[in-house]
């Protein structure tokens, strides 16, 4: 039974990964599952139902996958204490991780493409994803920025966050068409790490140049 239960769980993360959730219907979770229709309503309910267990198991693999990460939460945990220098650093092993569970192993660019599709088209179950998952990683990033271009203005801070997040998400939902194009069927260690330093590269770039000349200062 709990193999039942944990098949319908992995078809509807990949089914909900690639179509999303409207566009998913239960006869085809059933089949890819291979399972009688029937047991969807067993075991969870109806399809909305199926869909928060699969936001809950993806929740919470994002929480237990970044708990692993103890040197970098201990960094972005006391980024408040840090100087320019360290929060910079802090965040270049930001983009590092996310890249990784973005464009890692399918589990996890699966679990990501999931919550980036419930951030663009929220259902009643995104209150525990932007409680537990959104709100803090935003939070962090916004830190990161203002300790390292020296404003506290959180307006102009989550601005230039959200550019450097939309490098860092592209190549997941994009992902498809990127390595088409590259002439790749995924992507490999030796890709990923010129991706990061492309990232990286153009994240300090971001940085500098705000640094260098606010373009949100009023225009004499």
């Amino acid at each position: 039974m709990k193999d039942t239960r944990s098949k319908l769980l992995r078809a509807a993360t990949e089914m909900f990964s690639k179509y999303g959730f409207e566009a998913t219907s239960t006869r085809a979770l059933a089949q890819k599952a291979q399972v009688n229709l029937a047991a969807i309503t067993y075991y969870f309910g109806d399809k909305m139902d199926l869909y928060r267990a699969v936001l809950d198991s993806v929740v919470d693999e994002i929480k237990e996958t970044t708990a692993k990460k103890v040197q970098l939460l201990k960094d972005l945990a006391e980024v408040q204490q840090k100087n320019a220098a360290e929060a910079l650093s802090a965040l270049h092993k930001t983009i590092e991780y996310v890249i990784d569970l973005a464009c890692g192993s399918k589990k996890s660019a699966d679990a990501v493409s999931i919550l980036s599709k419930e951030m663009s088209e929220p259902t009643e179950s995104y209150n525990r994803v932007y409680t537990e998952i959104v709100r803090p990683f935003y939070q962090t990033m916004n830190d990161l920025v203002a300790k390292i271009v020296g404003t506290a203005d959180s307006l102009q801070t989550g601005i230039i966050a959200q550019s450097i997040m939309g490098q860092l998400t592209v190549f997941r939902t994009q992902r498809d068409a990127f390595l088409r194009y590259a002439g790749l069927k995924k992507y490999n260690a030796g890709f990923l790490e010129q991706i990061k330093k492309a990232v990286i590269a153009q994240t300090d770039a971001i940085l500098t140049a705000y640094k260098k000349e606010n373009p949100f200062a009023a225009k004499a």
